[in-house]
Parts: C-alpha cells; sequence; structure tokens
C-alpha cells in the first residue's frame, strides 16, 4: 500500500445489479513481482450461450491503486468462470484453471498449479474517508 493510500482496493457492492465479480490478484515469480505485462483471460457462459471472453493486462502502477495487480473483473450473470488463462510475459508461460468460482478474491502466482482463494475484510468507509 502506497503512503498516500489508506486502505487497500475495495469492490462495492451494488445490490441493484445481481451480477457477479471476480478478482484476480497476479504476483509474478520470473516476471516481476507486480506482474506488469501478465494478461489474464477469462472464458465465461451466461446459461445457455456461445462462450464469451475477457481480456486484462497489467500495466504500470499509479497512485491510489490506479493501475493495480489486481484485476477486478465484472463477468455479469455468469455462475462460473470455466476457464481462466493467465499468460506471463517474461518465459511466454500460461497457467489454466478450470470451473473457477465468481464473487471472490483469488491469487495466482507464476508457475503455481493452483490459485488461492484470498478473504477480503470488510471495511469501514468511514476509517478510510477520515484524517
Amino acid at each position: 500500500m502506497a503512503p498516500c493510500d489508506r486502505c487497500y482496493s475495495a469492490l462495492f457492492k451494488n445490490p441493484g445489479t445481481g451480477n457477479n465479480w471476480i478478482d484476480v490478484e497476479l504476483v509474478g515469480a520470473k516476471t516481476d513481482r507486480a506482474a506488469v505485462g501478465a494478461r489474464t483471460k477469462l472464458t465465461l457462459r451466461d446459461g445457455g450461450a456461445k462462450p464469451r471472453f475477457i481480456r486484462r493486462t497489467v500495466t504500470f502502477g499509479g497512485p491510489s491503486g490506479a493501475s493495480s495487480s489486481q484485476q477486478h473483473i465484472r463477468v455479469g450473470k455468469a455462475a462460473r468462470i470455466e476457464t481462466a488463462e493467465i499468460l506471463w510475459p517474461t518465459g511466454r508461460t500460461r497457467q489454466f484453471f478450470q470451473n473457477v468460482g465468481v464473487n471472490q478474491s483469488i491469487e495466482v502466482k507464476e508457475f503455481s498449479k493452483t490459485y488461492l482463494k484470498l478473504k477480503r475484510p470488510a471495511i469501514k468507509v468511514s476509517s478510510c474517508l477520515s484524517r
């Protein structure tokens, strides 16, 4: 967390949409720890529809989490992620994960065979905004 940041990245719940999400935190090993240049590709199905794809790339950071290695991805009505694919820029390695649950935060370390489910504690908005 940067000195100017008072809270960790947060994903706020919007109870009016009913849509799902996933938070993917990438951690490089051979690639730099911040995973700059790593690409995420999710394959989803909403009901019986054709598969759709969501792609994200980790870019250089900025203040207050402007471009974090955490990828907050909205997946709509998809009940699960059929495939999560990570392409790491150093060494051009790929990782694949099947049937990943939605509405959770996960950490993917470069070269790891599995991902880690993260516990993200609820925060009080007032504690972040008060100085």
